[in-house]
């Protein structure tokens, strides 16, 4: 009986014993939720950290489609207050359309290999986000509002999990009625 008792309880608890490693470059989407450092996370988040700063912060994307505005994609850095600077800039989300997003998701591919600063895009009121690389902190995404900006760092492998995230979106975004 209670070898039949044990897989129960871990076929039940499967889906939140996942390992999740920071320098994984492959996201699995089907993963529903991660423990990361005791608290909850959403999906199979790509770690990101404000230039300069040791808080780590965490991906969320998410695909839509509309009949008015067609496939779009949804790119979140959730950041927890850095008790350092509590003034410090929030990153925010940058909304895609799905050429964009498909835009960026090579890019982040690109990882060392991206030679220049690529616009992902320029909103008014949203923010110019862009993206490029530098060899002593790794892929930077930029947020400019104008009035504030930030650099938000990934590492390249937690670039390629982002890249995965994107283009997982996009597909399923495609596939919704």
């Amino acid at each position: 009986m209670r070898p039949i008792f044990l897989i129960l309880m871990f076929s039940l608890f499967s889906p939140f014993a996942f390992a999740w490693d920071p320098e994984d470059e492959t996201f699995d989407p089907t993963v529903f939720e991660t423990i990361i450092d005791g608290s909850s996370r959403i999906g199979d988040p790509s770690p990101v950290y404000p230039k300069g700063s040791s808080v780590r912060g965490f991906t969320y994307v998410m695909g839509s489609k509309s009949p008015e505005a067609g496939v779009g994609v949804m790119v979140s850095l959730i950041l927890t207050p850095d008790p350092a600077k509590p003034q410090a800039f929030a990153p925010g989300s940058a909304y895609l359309s799905a050429d964009e997003a498909g835009k960026l998701a090579g890019w982040l591919r690109q990882g060392a290999e991206l030679g220049k600063t690529e616009v992902i895009n320029d909103q008014p009121g949203m923010g110019k986000w862009t993206i490029r690389y530098e060899a002593e902190h790794g892929v930077i995404l930029t947020n400019d509002t104008g009035k504030e900006s930030g650099d938000f760092v990934l590492s390249v492998p937690a670039a390629k999990k982002l890249a995965g995230a994107v283009e997982h979106a996009i597909k399923t975004a495609e596939a919704m009625p």
